[in-house]
């Protein structure tokens, strides 16, 4: 998951789901190996992704059919694919009237406007005709032409979505503009699910939504055993949580996280790409240039306890590259890893401490 300006693919096959969840995840959360069977969990398929929830010894079918429907309305107004989504009436009034919204949705589309401002646009809710054009994760990924990429970049302007906090509105200036919140989405969406596990009493959970990683608490303890012997169940230990190698995927973890209570998010040109005339575009579009991002990072990682947050500056900072990244990082108090081209990894100030490299082929 991941982080991204991007569309929801329109088609998503269980096979293909599947193999998303096996192969191509950017963040996987270590659990300890226990001998016991595992307390159940509930996998989904939702914002056309494998989301996975595990609420351990807490959770029942009750609760994950709570979090699944709450999944579901969310989907239902953030869908880019869905005609009566807000997100798709408000594309189809733009440059003609505003479109009064969900609670949700104006949340969101203030937090993207608000970070598209601070990135200096390199985040931009309204890249939607950008995506459209590159298509790319659908049936009519291409390569654009250089008009045709000018053409979509002049209706790419997140100071033409203008909020009406006081009637609830939504309104995209200019006829021919588009919202994609591809890239914040999901993060809102495990924000969501965390709070219903926690308003359930939920006190160690893991959420997994593609590669959008919301833990709960501390990880359950091996075996049934507690670090404190008190037979709880669960110790009082950080989840480690793993970062692909973008320059192997396929080999898994590169990097390891400790984290508690908290949300990590990976965006990484790794995760969805074609190959045309032997060169990869891979689907971050920079919105200044109108192709997919050249920042000399290949992937992005941030920590925060706010996946919302953590969903949209992985992107703005995969698309500012590492130098201007991090100070933006800096500047809100949020913590990340970068990975660049030359397999060095930086982090911001209170990281040092937090990360493991667990492979050659990068290096702190």
């Amino acid at each position: 998951m991941m982080g991204s300006n991007y569309a929801y693919r329109k088609t998503f096959s269980l096979k293909a789901a599947a193999a998303l969840f096996l192969c191509v995840l950017s963040v996987t959360a270590f659990t300890a190996c226990s001998a016991r069977k595992a307390p159940p969990a509930r996998t989904c398929i939702s914002f056309d992704t494998v989301c996975t929830i595990n609420a351990y010894d807490a959770g029942t079918d009750a609760l994950y059919d709570a979090c699944e429907a709450r999944l579901n309305e969310l989907e239902q107004v953030f869908s880019a694919h869905i005609s009566t989504s807000d997100v798709c009436r408000i594309n189809d009034a733009a440059g003609d009237h505003p479109v009064k919204v969900s609670v949700e949705v104006f949340t969101v589309l203030k937090t993207a406007r608000g970070f598209a401002e601070k990135s200096g646009g390199a985040f931009d809710p309204t890249i939607g005709p950008l995506v459209s054009l590159w298509g790319i994760g659908t049936e009519h990924e291409k390569v654009p032409s250089e008009d045709e990429i000018a053409a979509a970049r002049a209706l790419v302007n997140w100071k033409l979505l203008s909020l009406d906090e006081e009637a609830g509105t939504a309104f995209l200036e200019k006829e021919g503009m588009a919202l994609d919140l591809g890239g914040i989405a999901k993060g809102f969406a495990a924000d969501e699910i965390a709070s219903v596990l926690k308003d359930a009493g939920v006190s160690s959970a893991l959420v997994d939504l593609g590669g959008n990683v919301y833990v709960i608490g501390s990880r359950p303890a091996e075996s049934g055993k507690s670090a404190s012997g008190d037979g709880t169940g669960v110790a009082e230990r950080k989840w480690r949580v793993g970062v692909k190698n973008p320059f192997k995927p396929e080999e898994g973890a590169a990097l390891r996280v400790d984290v508690a209570d908290t949300s990590v998010v990976t965006s990484g040109n790794y995760e969805r790409y074609f190959e045309k005339d032997g060169v990869r575009y891979h689907h971050i579009i920079n919105p200044e240039t109108g192709w997919p991002a050249e920042s000399g990072l290949v992937s992005c990682t941030i920590i925060d306890s706010s996946s919302l947050k953590a969903d949209v500056l992985s992107t703005a900072v995969f698309v500012l590259g590492k130098d201007k990244g991090l100070e933006l990082l800096e500047r809100e108090g949020v913590e990340g890893v970068c990975i660049s081209l030359d397999g060095s990894v930086s982090v911001s100030s209170n990281m040092q401490t937090q990360i493991k490299t667990l492979s050659d082929s990068l290096r702190l």
